[in-house]
């Protein structure tokens, strides 16, 4: 299978979907991350809010037309950060018709203000080790987005969001999604 994860900035892959990306990596799945804006320092990243929509999803829909992938990861709608957002609407867009991807999901990235609105419908169960893989990817990767507890992005505040979402579907850990097109 291919799988392709779309993320407004780095270290979003990781928060929203790293213990899936690495259940399909072993799975053999093919799996390709694609992110919009490089962070802060990057002028795309002051352009999200100016862009139009359009320019964003044809970006995307290029990635899409490239790799063809099955699955596809995204934002979700009720993000607070409207980066996000507009990840979110640019990557419906690009995958307009069931020709382009049989599955897309979108993800949850933890905030300190989370918007309501986010009602996850499928959760992938994940052993601890994976959160844990997260939790390491973040420190080695993006250390300079990790914070103290209580902040989400505090290596207690991803496992315990991961504990959560598994408490939610009676596991030990979880990363939840909503589905946005499911196709069998």
């Amino acid at each position: 299978m291919k799988i392709l994860v779309i993320a407004a900035h780095p270290d979003d892959e990781v928060l929203g979907c790293w213990g899936t990306i690495l259940k399909h990596k072993e799975a053999g799945d093919e799996v390709r991350i694609e992110i919009i804006s490089a962070g802060r320092d990057d002028p795309n990243d002051q352009k999200f809010d100016v862009l139009p929509v359009k320019q964003l999803a044809d970006l995307i829909h290029e990635y899409v037309m490239d790799f063809h992938p099955d699955i596809v990861y995204t934002h979700n709608k009720h993000d607070i950060n409207q980066d996000h957002r507009r990840v979110y609407e640019a990557t419906i867009i690009a995958c307009r018709g069931a020709w382009v991807a049989q599955k897309i999901y979108a993800y949850e990235v933890a905030t300190l203000s989370q918007a309501p609105g986010f009602t996850p419908n499928h959760y992938v169960r994940l052993p601890r080790p994976s959160i844990e893989a997260k939790i390491d990817y973040m420190w080695k990767h993006y250390q300079g987005e990790m914070k103290c507890y209580p902040h989400p992005r505090s290596s207690d505040g991803i496992m315990r969001m991961a504990q959560w979402r598994g408490m939610e579907v009676q596991s030990d850990c979880a990363e939840a999604f909503e589905v946005i097109r499911s196709i069998e």
